[in-house]
């Protein structure tokens, strides 16, 4: 997976840096999740204060389009987001959180 910055601006109203990305995959889609965090690795932002507004795949290509907005705090990043993509968010770190069923704790119980 290879992403390129597009656009790296600073909204001073917002608190927040908007950052317009590209990625070209390998072989299949990659999930946001792991965009998320090669983004973030990228520009030495934080994961937990980092969400992934937009990701348009191009039909036909292994390329995306993205958008993802970074705070430097989770209060900011809960007053600026709209509603639906933070709780889009939590689910899926609840879901990340779970023990999976091929876990040592999970076959003793």
């Amino acid at each position: 997976m290879d992403i390129n910055i597009l656009s790296d601006v600073e909204n001073k109203t917002l608190n927040r840096r908007e950052i317009e990305f590209a990625v070209v995959q390998d072989a299949s889609t990659e999930r946001s999740d792991n965009i998320k965090v090669e983004l973030c690795k990228k520009l030495n932002l934080n994961p937990d204060c980092t969400l992934i507004s937009k990701i348009h795949q191009e039909f036909g290509m292994r390329r995306s389009r993205g958008f993802a907005h970074s705070y430097k705090s989770k209060e900011e990043m809960a007053n600026a987001e709209p509603k639906y993509l933070l709780e889009r968010l939590s689910k899926k770190s609840k879901k990340d959180n779970k023990e999976k069923p091929g876990d040592a704790a999970a076959e003793i119980k």
